[in-house]
């Protein structure tokens, strides 16, 4: 079932199935899936909820949750490697790419194939790909915007 969230960025949808989290979005970010079944606005108290809530207020810098995670092997290391930003800080998309050519024990990556893994990222802000920037420090490419991705960062730098 999907469900709805309003943070302080702008609604977050979120798919729940058996306990399970399969994805969570802005509503009408890039890749957002086509909904055909309603999506229930109020209160759910789930455990994502319950986190996002402490991530807003500042309480939570890492999030646990359940997330069922379907995607190819090269995009669940790409996303593994997300995971190990610290809060508040910045990577470059050159840097994602190092990390993963690494773990493939290849000497380079394409830094390209990697921001597309990354746009792909079905779990907005608890994989957290706002964390990644270009190696000149722009902010580019976020599927939630890139008001989005600013707002987030500006979240985590005032509290890091």
């Amino acid at each position: 079932m999907y469900f709805s969230y309003a943070s302080k960025w702008g609604n977050i949808i979120y798919l729940l199935e058996n306990e399970s989290i399969k994805g969570i979005w802005f509503e009408d970010q890039k890749y957002f899936p086509d909904i055909e079944e309603p999506i229930f606005i109020g209160k759910n108290s789930h455990k994502i909820v319950e986190e996002l809530k402490a991530y807003e207020r500042k309480e939570l810098r890492e999030f646990s949750l359940d997330l069922e995670i379907k995607a190819t092997p090269f995009q669940k290391m790409v996303w593994e490697v997300l995971l190990e930003i610290p809060y508040g800080e910045t990577v470059s998309y050159k840097w994602v790419a190092q990390k993963v050519a690494q773990r493939m024990g290849k000497a380079s990556m394409s830094s390209q194939a990697v921001g597309q893994a990354i746009g792909r990222n079905p779990f907005s802000i608890v994989i957290p790909c706002h964390r990644v920037i270009s190696s000149s420090g722009k902010l580019t490419g976020y599927a939630g915007g890139i008001e989005k991705k600013e707002a987030l960062l500006m979240h985590e730098k005032n509290d890091h």
